[in-house]
């Protein structure tokens, strides 16, 4: 779970790298849709973030990882995931039918968040989201850094850095994170901080370490700082 802004992406692909999938519910969820395999009214949402209400995050929950919609199996990072404590549950309920979860939160004060947002660019054509909204970080040429590396296409900012947005996305991150880490305890949840103002080198390797070390087969991360 969480705003935008300090080294999720580099965590991400390190952890791939090193033999992990990551579970982007977003993508999930389009995937879902194109395929017929739920009602289409159970994506719609009128949360002014545009986020799933907490039964259509426990649907595709469930698709992915108990019916088995999603393929990939042994260390899942499940990217800012969950939302709020309840997700948590979801997960650790889903988990406990043949994995375990550990959950990593990713720390950085605001102005890092905001400072590191104002400079991420997405590309629209590496990404082409069904809404025309890309997500995924993407890196600028050396020649041109204004375009990206792979298609030399113009990069552009991610709507949800927006300085209202992003505000908005802290605001509600600062409000709920409180209570994941209470559940964690309560569950007896394995749960590691990691600071994310350090340098994207040390910070990836410091989560990759919390992660791989432990073996689990559903991971959660939450962060103020991606």
């Amino acid at each position: 779970m969480g705003p935008p802004a300090a080294g999720k992406s580099t965590v991400s692909a390190f952890l791939a790298a090193a033999g992990a999938s990551v579970f982007r519910l977003r993508e999930f969820a389009y995937r879902c849709r194109s395929e017929g395999r739920f009602d289409p009214r159970v994506f719609d949402t009128d949360d002014p973030l545009g986020w799933y209400g907490d039964s259509t995050v426990e649907l595709l929950l469930t698709a992915a990882f108990v019916d088995g919609a999603y393929a990939d199996r042994g260390v899942v990072l499940l990217e800012n995931l969950p939302g709020n404590a309840n997700q948590l549950q979801m997960i650790a309920k889903i988990a406990a039918l043949g994995g375990s979860v550990v959950g990593v939160e990713l720390l950085a004060d605001d102005l890092t968040v905001e400072t590191r947002s104002r400079g991420r660019r997405v590309c629209p054509a590496c990404e082409a989201d069904p809404q025309g909204d890309p997500h995924r970080p993407a890196v600028g040429s050396e020649t041109s850094p204004g375009r990206c590396r792979r298609c030399h296409t113009l990069l552009v900012p991610r709507r949800s850095d927006d300085p209202v947005v992003l505000s908005a996305r802290l605001r509600r991150y600062r409000d709920r994170i409180p209570g994941i880490r209470a559940l964690a305890q309560e569950e007896g949840l394995p749960y590691r901080r990691v600071d994310a103002t350090q340098a994207a080198d040390a910070c990836r390797e410091a989560v990759a370490a919390a992660v791989l070390k432990l073996g689990h087969s559903v991971v959660v991360t939450k962060s103020s700082s991606v």
